[in-house]
């Protein structure tokens, strides 16, 4: 099996942890926390980058061990976590592709869907996007029965450990059907889940200082053998032009 692992595009908040990183805020702009932000404007350029260099230029990974390939990285399943930055990626690659992207409900963020009480500094869960609401908006997205009409988050706010046990029970899964598939599969996610999954599927040690780095958009194929995963190549971004480097 080939599995990609993709980070969703820059969302609302990204941009607002870039102000915070660069310790400035642009003159006359504003922001407030999104529980479940939406891409940018540079957002939706990224996922629209992606999507036509997943769908019209051929994995080199796969002309070095001379696989022919016309065009596209022959990715036959599509799956995405329910937050709405990774949905409008994931939709923006299946639109391009002509494949049917599915919700996969355990490889959200950190966290889950939450805001932070401005007063008492406590982070209260949210139910992110209700089932109408994913329908009407991304009709293609084939939906998980845990997405209900009031959302799909009924948590408090996750903690790091409970990220990291999920994170264990999703690789497990992967390893499972890796066994068992020749499928070449893409995980549209986030950042920090990402490198915690990476973590886990490569044998590293708990509380290993090692991280994966995932910007907006950044592609890592991980080839699935019988006795052993190889990390073909990580945070690829060479479909990004420089402008939509952020």
């Amino acid at each position: 099996m080939i599995l990609y692992l993709i980070r969703h595009a820059q969302s609302e908040n990204n941009h607002f942890d870039n102000w915070n990183a660069l310790d400035h805020k642009p003159p006359g702009e504003t922001f407030v926390r999104k529980s479940d932000p939406a891409l940018t404007d540079i957002g939706l350029a990224q996922a629209d980058q992606l999507a036509r260099h997943l769908a019209r230029v051929a994995d080199k990974t796969d002309l070095r061990d001379r696989i022919v390939v016309e065009a596209g990285y022959r990715i036959e399943k599509l799956y995405c976590s329910p937050m709405k930055r990774a949905i409008q990626t994931a939709n923006a690659i299946a639109t391009e592709m002509n494949i049917r992207p599915e919700l996969c409900m355990d490889v959200f963020e950190e966290g889950g869907i939450w805001l932070q009480n401005p007063e008492s500094g406590e982070r209260i869960g949210k139910k992110g996007m209700s089932r109408n609401e994913m329908i009407a908006q991304f009709p293609r997205m084939q939906l998980a029965q845990e997405v209900e009409q009031e959302g799909w988050w009924f948590g408090s706010f996750e903690t790091h450990n409970e990220m990291k046990l999920r994170a264990s029970k999703v690789a497990l899964r992967i390893r499972q059907r890796a066994t068992s598939s020749n499928d070449v599969v893409a995980i549209v996610s986030h950042g920090t889940f990402i490198i915690h999954l990476l973590r886990i599927l490569t044998n590293q040690a708990d509380g290993s200082n090692v991280a994966f780095s995932h910007q907006n958009t950044g592609i890592t194929r991980l080839d699935f053998a019988e006795d052993h995963i190889r990390v073909r190549y990580s945070n690829q971004i060479e479909h990004l032009p420089p402008n939509l480097v952020v």
